[in-house]
């Protein structure tokens, strides 16, 4: 009331203490409210100013730097854009504009406009450090180092360099170093919850690297993740809304499959930003029955994020009779890749694709149809067979009828079926490879599944493709039900000496359950296993394939794959890498009429006129050459040394190189 005589009685009005008149007071509120680090209304008050004044520099530079922290980068890059325009030379408004380039990934426009600004003013620090950042994530250590150094030689006091480069250090596997900066770091600002997250990130990035271990090693104990999981929680006791460490700790929480744990944490992170990507997909991972609506929702906005569909993809397949709708939706946007793919011709990506398709919705007849016709073509007279049958019993269309008729009388004339192999698929072994879901290289860029993700999607690109296959599905879920115990965290149970010799014994279990005749079969001997990093719509990849029986490992592979598909590319440049590096044998069926037959054919790479040695209890018998080759047998002719008329069904056949 008094408020508004005193506005009638002096003719203009008054602001109560409750009030802010102008952008200058929703600014000091919004200071207020940091130093009380009460950040979600300081973000207001910054809005309410900058409402009031566009170009109110000092607000602008706080409120971009305050975004930054909280995760809000799209929303922090225009503004870093406005405040440059108003003041080019403000070295703030310069480093928050490097800043908000490097946190949208514009690594190259970051350091274009660095390189500008260090020509102007060469002994910068803060441009120098911003370099360094660039470097950092480019994966230039040295360069990073470099620079952080000359930093500090020149100002001790530079306590940016010390967090980045004990991040260096770490990275390079430096971890006592990388903790030596901190402590230094931690006497010139000894109070900053932030140092203590990176200490965090550096205890728990050389667990991580410990992961990656040899043979004969195991995980450490469950209880030294707490030695990260304890600086990020000091970390809070600081400050229990600093966004960095709340995302940190929440990121472990579910790494070590403690989701009760985490989700208070992800709430948190999730008021100061409701819409931060990583701790959406963390929520949704945490509480399945938000993964149907929430990914689905997140994958509308970024339909590139391949690790995001398959976590949703594998959600609606483990409860298929709930998601029939969802699954045909997502198994046609498959179906359409595969077309898209074939009309670039991308052939086997298309495949990949259109079987994907399948194994989501299988009532699918134009992936079905799609796949008739690839083998077809491909005279891979099995699986044409196989999908031919589908199509007639399911579809009831005539013309699959007549097709499945007119095959019947076709296959008759077939080499295979003229030698009584009347089922092909009886007489083809493959040697199975077990996929181990593979471990995160670095703490900060985190999918919880990711390592699974691309394990599932490499068993998926081994189906039908060769002589190296992964182990039936049902065995492998079984498989990582059990190891997922012997591991401290993770999906499925990643490699270590005991994960090796459990996998060994399970498998051992299932060779006897195998009712084929003894040489048909193939004993598990082979693993796949590697480290990862996550990064947009990117994955890079380490990996090794071991002999599980030695512990030895027997070739290398890497990697790096982005864009739409990155997922499915990296699981196909892997298959490809298996199929090219795994030992492999066939066996000799029989002996038939116009020459020795074996199991190995165009799709184990076998050609006319190869050389092949046969073996019986590992000793060397002859050798037999190849004169016709179909999908997956071949014929060599008939031996004629005395030697080599052993020769029985049954015996090992190895091409020679």
């Amino acid at each position: 009331m008094w408020a508004r005589f005193l506005t009638l009685f002096l003719g203009f009005s008054i602001e109560l203490p409750l009030f802010a008149s102008n952008a200058y007071d929703w600014y000091k509120k919004a200071k207020e409210a940091v130093e009380k680090k009460e950040y979600v209304l300081a973000l207001e008050n910054y809005r309410k100013s900058l409402n009031l004044r566009p170009t109110y520099l000092p607000a602008l530079l706080d409120y971009v730097e305050l975004l930054l922290k909280m995760g809000y980068v799209e929303e922090a890059f225009p503004l870093a854009e406005r405040s440059l325009k108003l003041e080019k030379q403000n070295p703030r408004a310069q480093e928050l504009y490097a800043r908000s380039l490097l946190a949208k990934g514009e690594l190259d426009g970051a350091r274009d406009f660095l390189q500008k600004e260090i020509e102007k003013s060469p002994e910068n620090p803060e441009f120098l450090y911003l370099m360094s950042q660039y470097h950092l994530r480019k994966g230039q250590l040295f360069a990073a180092r470099q620079k952080l150094q000359k930093i500090l030689k020149r100002q001790p006091g530079h306590l940016g360099s010390y967090l980045l480069l004990a991040e260096v250090f770490s990275r390079e596997g430096r971890y006592d170093l990388a903790q030596k900066q901190l402590e230094q770091a931690q006497r010139i600002e000894k109070e900053n919850p932030e140092i203590l997250v990176a200490m965090g990130d550096n205890s728990l990035r050389h667990l991580l690297k410990s992961m990656d271990m040899d043979f004969h090693n195991t995980y450490p104990s469950p209880s030294l993740f707490d030695v990260a999981s304890h600086y990020y929680e000091n970390a809070l006791g600081y400050d229990p809304h600093l966004f960095s460490a709340n995302l940190a700790l929440s990121r472990l929480k579910v790494l070590m499959r403690r989701c009760d744990e985490a989700q208070p944490l992800i709430e948190r992170v999730l008021q100061l930003n409701p819409h931060f990507f990583e701790a959406l997909y963390l929520n949704g991972y945490c509480q399945k029955n938000l993964v149907p609506t929430l990914y689905r929702k997140l994958l509308q906005e970024d339909g590139n994020n391949d690790i995001l569909r398959h976590s949703y993809e594998r959600h609606l397949v483990g409860q298929r009779a709930l998601h029939g709708s969802l699954l045909l939706e997502s198994a046609k946007y498959h179906l359409d890749e595969a077309n898209r793919l074939l009309r670039e011709n991308l052939m086997d990506k298309a495949l990949f694709e259109a079987k994907l398709a399948i194994y989501l919705y299988d009532d699918l007849p134009q992936a079905h149809e799609f796949l008739l016709e690839y083998y077809r073509t491909q005279k891979d007279f099995s699986h044409f067979e196989q999908e031919l049958k589908w199509l007639r019993q399911n579809t009831k269309k005539q013309l699959y009828r007549d097709l499945w008729e007119k095959w019947i009388h076709e296959r008759r004339e077939l080499p295979f079926y003229k030698e009584g192999l009347y089922k092909l698929e009886d007489y083809v072994s493959r040697t199975p490879v077990y996929i181990f879901p593979f471990t995160p290289n670095e703490v900060q860029q985190m999918y919880p599944d990711a390592g699974l993700n691309l394990a599932e999607k490499i068993d998926l690109a081994l189906r039908g493709r060769g002589r190296i296959t992964s182990l039936p599905a049902n065995d492998i879920e079984q498989i990582r039900r059990e190891l997922k115990n012997l591991t401290p965290f993770g999906d499925g149970g990643q490699y270590t000496g005991r994960t090796a010799q459990r996998l060994l014994e399970l498998a051992e279990q299932r060779f006897g359950q195998d009712l084929r005749p003894l040489w048909l079969r193939r004993p598990l001997q082979y693993a796949l296993t590697g480290t990862y990093d996550t990064n947009g719509s990117s994955i890079s990849f380490q990996a090794r394939l071991i002999d599980l029986r030695s512990g030895l490992t027997l070739a290398h592979h890497q990697g790096h794959y982005k864009g739409r598909g990155y997922l499915r590319d990296a699981a196909l440049s892997l298959a490809q890498f298996l199929e090219q590096n795994t030992p492999y044998y066939g066996h000799v069926i029989k002996i038939a009429r116009n020459g020795v037959l074996i199991n190995l054919g165009r799709r184990d790479k076998m050609k006319k006129g190869q050389k092949v040695q046969v073996l019986r209890e590992e000793r060397p018998i002859g050798e037999l050459t190849i004169t016709r080759t179909e999908m997956d047998l071949s014929w060599a002719e008939i031996p004629f040394s005395a030697e080599q008329k052993e020769i029985q069904s049954g015996d090992m056949v190895k091409p020679i190189l």
